[in-house]
């Protein structure tokens, strides 16, 4: 959680390339970031499409990993990639809501 405050927010930059080609500049998977610059609240950060491909591309991770588990009861009976998205959508609002919470409050503040 706390390098959700240290760490910078996806550069702008790369949100338009992102715009343009979503296959090629989307979020990754390892050393990524969030979209959180501009925005006020976490329900705004958590609609903004980088950061909706980001908790898709966890979903389908996750997926992925329960579905070559061997282990079928390792992660709960019938795991559906829709179970996943809400999963990491909840876990994800909680990180976007402490780092709109920790936002300056105005311009002057740090």
């Amino acid at each position: 959680n706390r390098e959700a405050f240290v760490a910078p927010s996806t550069s702008e930059e790369r949100l338009q390339q992102f715009a343009r080609q979503p296959d090629k500049f989307g979020p990754m998977l390892v050393n990524t970031t969030i979209d959180s610059d501009g925005y006020t609240t976490a329900s705004e950060m958590l609609e903004s499409p980088w950061n909706l491909t980001l908790v898709h591309k966890w979903a389908l991770l996750c997926e992925e990993i329960v579905n070559i588990c061997p282990d079928r009861n390792r992660f709960g009976s019938d795991m559906q990639l829709r179970d996943w998205q809400k999963q990491l959508t909840d876990r994800f609002y909680r990180i976007l809501l402490a780092v709109a919470k920790a936002q300056p409050l105005s311009e002057n503040e740090t």
